[in-house]
Order: C-alpha cells, then structure tokens, then sequence
C-alpha cells in the first residue's frame, strides 16, 4: 500500500513489520495484513504518520482521526 497525504508518502506491505515513511524505514508493532479480502493497516501508525491525531471513543467502539488546527 502506497498513500501520500499531508506532504508524507507511505509504503507499507502486507505481513512485513517494516514500512518507509518518506523513504525511511520504520518498524512497525504489527505489519498490514489481508483478513476476509480486506486490507487492513495499523491505523495510528498510518495517521501519526500523516500527522492526524487519533483519539479512541470508548461509547462508539471506534477510532477518531483527525486534523487538529
């Protein structure tokens, strides 16, 4: 998976705990996967990366990422 968002390119691959961030390598805590057809990434690497903020809401079960201004 290649992405570039906020002035930073991404590469990550399936199963490797290594990904490049701006040609850099970076070791990640779990590598993207494919689960039931889908891809799945580590979804605070890849928003840390691109400079998001992730929150975690706990009444909705679901992760929050955004652009703090």
């Amino acid at each position: 998976m290649t992405t570039v968002g906020a002035g930073v390119t991404l590469k990550l691959y399936i199963d490797s705990k290594t990904a490049l961030v701006d040609g850099k390598e970076v070791t990640l805590e779990v590598p993207a996967a494919i689960e039931n057809g889908s891809t799945v990434v580590p979804v605070r690497f890849v928003s840390e990366a691109l400079k998001a903020t992730v929150k975690w809401d706990g009444d909705t079960e679901a992760v929050v990422n955004y652009e703090e201004k």
